[in-house]
């Protein structure tokens, strides 16, 4: 594995890298991109590592667990909805 090897995710950095080949890298990410459809990264000592277009994508969804109140709404709008899941970006 390369000295100087980073990967990241929507700017998201991929941790210590704790395996590599040399035709495969794993890490782990910090933390979750929030929810889209992001290109990962590689970098080395010299910059970004090119990478085929469409080929290193990670697709993130969007969970919607509940909204609330999800009864008893004013007709007459006002009401403060809480909407919780996961993914939602920051």
């Amino acid at each position: 594995m390369p000295a100087g090897l980073s990967v990241s995710v929507n700017g998201i950095n991929c941790g210590a890298l704790s395996e590599g080949t040399a035709i495969s890298v794993k890490c782990t990410l910090a933390s979750d991109p929030p929810a889209g459809s992001w290109n990962v990264k590689v970098y080395d000592a010299n910059g970004d590592i090119p990478i085929k277009a469409g080929v290193a994508k990670v697709e993130v969804g969007l969970t919607v667990t509940s909204v609330t109140p999800a009864t008893n709404l004013n007709q007459m709008g006002g009401d403060e909805l809480t909407i919780a899941g996961t993914n939602f970006d920051a």
